[in-house]
């Protein structure tokens, strides 16, 4: 009944939306949906809310303007991150609404992600297209600790469930990492850090490009001596320390005016000293994590018929390599994902673009025996998608999409997912609506399928979620703005370790609501003021308890200052 409520409150708000857009706008508009590859004839009319160069590309895997996009989205630009000056992205990430950032311990320590409300393990994690969730982890999360900000560009976040565009795994969200484009004349730079508990990092780069190539490569090292994970109060005293190498690169050739060929690669070789629990005796001074992934891709682009056309075939690698040097309980643990994604986008007429996709993924796992540890062999499991989406955009105040996706997996069977999105924009009052309404889904893990405990029978997690927000520009010039969203998700056949029986299971639902509220303020050229809250209430359905590691309030405030400007 709540999805039908929901189904039917959007449809009504997108009609009144039409109708309002109608009398606002005499006559349609021929502005595209989406930027086209190659340069308009025609300047983009200028935004109503937001800077034109703000352009998203993961709500709809084609770029378009913010102020254009329903979903909740928030962007962490090349600016952002320059004054930040945070060396890992997990702390970049902190200020966004909705996400919670759970690090256990000191620096180099597991660091996990909820995103409204959600399990760490339900929001997919892309690096230039690339799925970085960690195929050798018993839930397919992703470790946000091993991940550096030397060479992003920006970061898009965006929440809600997405499956059409992205299948498995974007139950809550997608956090999608874009490292930067080399350009211009050769450039590089050096640094060095150090601050407390010997915690040293270095960093090098290099970059530029012309009309026919682009390259950017990096490499840092970070360590540190950390501290106890587990409390000193209860004797523990050993420091738990770390170390982390990244080389990382990006390189591209246009090999004709139309055709374009992109590579990234990306290396992360970390080592962590952990503890064995909390509490007295916690410590375990000869305990380590060795993690080493690789990620790998590239994807040719073409560009026809005066870019009414583009197709991007990208082929795309995932490996990782996990070693817990447990004395009483060593582990080995080995994944990947191998990935072909064959975008099509054709823009139909100037106000409706169409995208299309075929996706195939083969996923491996397995488990090496070391003492007592039990083995799992090689295994495979392969998922064969195919989506598509409308973007459609009227008078140049309403802009809507509507998608769907079939997903077949060798173990886990046929899901499919749909997504509907609005926004509608007040030019006069600088007012923007947004609402979204869609579905996601979590394929078992191959881990929690076939390991001593997992079983076969397992189906996946399923979620269903909408929200509703307005943004409100209060100066004329834009330099101060407020964005409030409401959003709610519902999550079945959750799946659950089981104590008694030492299996994972799936169990009853979850349910996530709550309320984003943020802030943007250009008190001047040099002053900026950013303030997010978020409430989040949480519920396990079968229990009417609370979800684990979730804060029911989060709060951040931001305040930048430039000298020298």
């Amino acid at each position: 009944m709540q999805a039908c409520r929901s189904s039917l409150a959007l449809a009504i708000t997108l009609l009144l939306s039409a109708a309002l857009c109608g009398q606002a706008s005499g006559q349609p508009a021929s502005q595209p949906s989406a930027p086209p590859a190659v340069p308009a004839s025609q300047p983009a009319a200028k935004p109503a809310i937001q800077p034109a160069e703000q352009i998203i590309i993961s709500a709809t895997k084609t770029p378009i303007p913010a102020e254009q996009v329903g979903s909740s989205v928030s962007l962490i630009t090349d600016d952002d991150l320059e004054r930040k000056q945070q060396p890992f992205i997990a702390d970049q990430l902190r200020q966004t609404p909705s996400v919670d950032i759970v690090r256990s311990g000191g620096p180099g320590q597991a660091t996990s992600i909820f995103t409204r409300g959600t399990d760490s393990d339900h929001t997919l994690v892309l690096i230039d297209g690339i799925v970085a969730n960690d195929p050798s982890s018993p839930a397919g999360n992703f470790d946000f600790s091993n991940l550096t900000a030397d060479d992003v560009d920006h970061i898009e976040v965006l929440r809600g469930p997405q499956g059409v565009l992205y299948g498995s795994n974007a139950v809550g969200g997608v956090i999608n990492i874009v490292t930067k484009r080399g350009s211009g004349s050769p450039s590089g730079y050096i640094l060095g850090e150090y601050g407390s508990y010997a915690t040293q990092r270095q960093a090098a780069g290099v970059s530029g490009g012309n009309d026919f190539v682009n390259y950017s490569f990096s490499a840092s090292n970070a360590h540190s001596q950390g501290f106890p994970a587990a409390d000193r109060r209860d004797g523990n005293s050993f420091d738990d320390g770390y170390r982390n190498d990244t080389i990382a690169g990006r390189f591209g050739i246009n090999l004709t005016k139309n055709l374009d060929v992109d590579f990234v690669f990306r290396t992360i070789d970390n080592k962590t000293d952990i503890a064995d629990h909390g509490g007295p005796g916690g410590d375990d001074p000869s305990r380590n994590l060795d993690v080493h992934a690789d990620f790998f891709r590239v994807a040719p682009h073409l560009v026809l018929w005066g870019g009414r056309y583009e197709q991007t075939l990208a082929v795309n690698y995932t490996q990782y390599t996990s070693r817990d040097n447990d004395a009483a309980f060593p582990s080995f643990n080995e994944g990947g994902t191998l990935q072909v994604d064959w975008q099509h986008n054709l823009k139909l007429c100037d106000n409706d673009t169409l995208v299309a996709g075929f996706n195939w993924q083969e996923e491996h796992f397995a488990a090496r025996a070391i003492g007592a540890t039990p083995a799992m062999p090689i295994t495979f499991a392969d998922t064969t998608s195919i989506y598509v989406e409308d973007q459609f955009n009227l008078f140049k105040c309403l802009f809507l999409t509507a998608g769907a996706r079939y997903e077949d997996n060798s173990y886990a069977g046929v899901y499919t997912t749909y997504r509907f999105t609005g926004a509608y924009l007040f030019p006069e009052t600088h007012t923007r609506l947004h609402s979204s309404l869609g579905t996601g889904f979590k394929q078992p893990t191959l881990f929690q399928l076939f390991s001593p405990y997992g079983s076969p029978t397992l189906m996946p997690e399923k979620s269903q979620g909408f929200d509703v927000g307005v943004q409100q520009a209060l100066t004329k010039d834009n330099r101060l703005t407020v964005d409030a969203t409401y959003f709610h998700n519902r999550i079945t056949d959750l799946i659950e370790y089981n104590f008694a029986t030492n299996k994972d299971e799936n169990v009853d639902a979850a349910s996530t609501r709550g309320w984003e509220l943020s802030a943007a303020w250009k008190a001047t050229d040099n002053l900026t003021i950013g303030m997010n809250y978020t409430y989040t209430d949480t519920s396990d359905l079968s229990t009417g308890q609370t979800l684990l590691r979730r804060p029911p309030e989060q709060a951040s405030a931001d305040i930048d200052y430039r000298f020298l400007n």
